[in-house]
């Protein structure tokens, strides 16, 4: 297993330690889907912006009580994204990262999310770094990388059922 290098967490002022890239939303790699609090302050909401037009557009997705919850449903949007659904949504962005996520490979990732909880720089180390299906599978059981069932099965071309006999089969 190749060793996966670390996400860190970040803020906007503080400096990029040695061997790392940010990864936070302004950048070119950043998650277009964004939690926020909702206009009445007593919940969390899944959005992206568009502001390629005359006037910025807010799409809501999701809409939760748990900041935790919508961190995770935000991760997992941005994977299907990058899988190819939500078409016609920033698919320049997408097709940036799809074709520059090599230059991630070995470099700590700094995101503002907080250690420990969903994050996309969990799936952008993966994708990044794995170079085999026993290494993706040793990630995604050993460093409890934040990704979705479905979207370990995407990757690896399985169903659900196959996934957890290839879990099974690593363990052994």
């Amino acid at each position: 297993m190749c060793d996966l290098p670390k996400g860190i967490k970040g803020t906007r002022f503080s400096k990029n330690p040695p061997n790392s890239r940010r990864v936070t939303r302004p950048s070119h790699f950043g998650n277009i889907f964004k939690v926020a609090k909702t206009e009445n302050g007593k919940m969390w909401a899944v959005v992206t912006e568009d502001k390629t037009g005359v006037e910025p557009r807010t799409t809501e997705y999701h809409r939760t009580t748990n900041k935790t919850e919508a961190q995770g449903v935000a991760v997992n949007y941005f994977n299907r994204w990058l899988n190819g659904e939500f078409s016609g949504l920033n698919d320049d962005k997408r097709d940036y990262i799809l074709q520059n996520i090599e230059s991630l490979k070995g470099v700590d990732l700094i995101c503002s999310c907080a250690m420990g909880t969903p994050c996309h720089r969990n799936t952008l180390i993966l994708l990044a770094n794995w170079e085999s299906e026993a290494d993706f599978l040793e990630a995604y059981i050993t460093e409890a990388q934040r990704i979705s069932e479905d979207y370990a099965c995407e990757i690896l071309n399985c169903t659900s059922s196959e996934l957890l006999t290839k879990l099974d089969d690593f363990d052994a």
